[in-house]
């Protein structure tokens, strides 16, 4: 009750406006005549930095106070800004939202829900509504290391069976001899010609390039995870770096995608293939069905012209150390496969998830690492009486551990 002293006298005004600060009605959302635009490139690079806007318009009344809020989507780390924006928002006007992301891994996110809170002057009434703004953004694995040279594939001993696309298809200068019916015009030794007064041609090798097929290991219990954080983008990144080099070296190449669902992809040469690989593993998604324990079943179902004739060069990219692993590199080698296996070391990025997380100090860390590198020394072991044995890591690129013992 308002008395006639001073305290009273100068508490009237306050609750004047608070009486109509709370009978001042707010606009509803068709009242406002709300509206929500967002923009962010659709195509980015793992830890690229992304930004996003999100722009609120008003045609309606007013607004004293507005909260707006997005959602970023899952997996996507927040590195400058923050997704959230209070401001007032007159008639016919506009504001937006800005902040930074980055994605640590491959894949193809969604963008979604937004939230929209309208309150008054003092904030003693409010409203919130949910906006759906869709949008998608795709996030490409990046190329770490430089890629493989046909002279180092060939030291990797990755022998060919199919002529090579590369340069021609010619690898290196063999002899010179007579001309016969046939031979190519652009193969004349002219010099040699004119000092022996017979036409001579050059001799070539004819390179042969790999036939080969990458089988991605996608399957939930062979991929390492801390909270947010899996091995599912270095296993991607690894496959993409293998499957670009032999690619651009004119090799033909295949791929199963082992996951949530399969993703195959038939041997076959060219750029477009390549895409057709990274967009495949991009949207797959690491699940509990399909595991490399039936890889022969796989083969036989999908490339079957490869595998009867057992020319094929096989490459496993898993980041488990498993014994479904092992037990299939065994048996294909059995069958006549030349087998590689390609393990993705994700120590050191698994290391910073969990410190990150504080689940483990430093010494910890240390300690896990030893194990760690113990456990892989006794697989890499096992696979290297029926496979090469490779190494992956965002460091070194591709490194060969072992070969197959005699």
């Amino acid at each position: 009750m308002v008395t006639r002293s001073a305290v009273g006298l100068g508490a009237a005004p306050l609750i004047l406006y608070i009486a109509i600060d709370l009978r001042r009605p707010l606009p509803s959302e068709s009242e406002g005549r709300f509206t929500i635009s967002r923009r962010a490139p659709e195509k980015v690079f793992t830890d690229e930095t992304v930004l996003v806007e999100l722009t609120a318009s008003n045609r309606g009344d007013d607004i004293e106070r507005l909260h707006l809020s997005d959602q970023p989507p899952y997996l996507a780390k927040v590195v400058r800004g923050a997704p959230s924006l209070d401001a007032s928002l007159k008639r016919d006007s506009e504001v937006t939202l800005r902040y930074e992301l980055a994605f640590r891994e491959p894949g193809q996110y969604e963008f979604g829900i937004t939230s929209f809170g309208i309150g008054s002057l003092f904030g003693l009434s409010e409203k919130t509504f949910a906006f759906y703004s869709p949008f998608s953004i795709r996030v490409y694995p990046k190329l770490l290391t430089p890629k493989l040279t046909p002279v180092r594939a060939r030291a990797f001993a990755w022998a060919g069976t199919t002529p090579s696309k590369y340069k021609g298809g010619r690898l290196e200068f063999m002899n010179i001899r007579e001309y016969a019916v046939g031979d190519r015009v652009r193969d004349v030794n002219w010099k040699a010609s004119a000092r022996m007064r017979s036409r001579l041609v050059n001799e070539w090798r004819v390179e042969r390039g790999l036939d080969c097929v990458i089988i991605v290991d996608l399957f939930s219990d062979d991929l390492p995870r801390v909270g947010e954080w899996s091995a599912r983008g270095d296993v991607i990144e690894a496959a993409y770096e293998l499957a670009n080099s032999f690619m651009t070296s004119g090799n033909r190449v295949g791929m199963l995608v082992l996951g949530q669902l399969l993703h195959k992809i038939r041997p076959g040469f060219g750029m477009k293939r390549l895409r057709t690989m990274v967009e495949s593993m991009i949207d797959s998604q690491e699940g509990d069905v399909w595991n490399v324990e039936h890889a022969e079943e796989y083969l036989a179902d999908f490339f079957r012209k490869q595998y009867i004739r057992r020319k094929g060069t096989l490459f496993f990219v898993s980041a488990g150390a498993n014994m479904r692993l092992l037990n299939a590199v065994a048996s294909l080698a059995k069958k006549g496969f030349v087998c590689n296996t390609v393990l993705v070391n994700y120590l050191e990025t698994e290391g910073s998830a969990l410190l990150e997380r504080k689940l483990l100090d430093p010494k910890g860390e240390e300690l896990g690492l030893r194990f760690a590198r113990a456990e892989l020394e006794w697989v890499e072991s096992k696979l290297a009486s029926h496979s090469n044995v490779f190494e992956w890591s965002r460091e070194r690129g591709l490194v060969e551990l072992r070969r197959p013992t005699a």
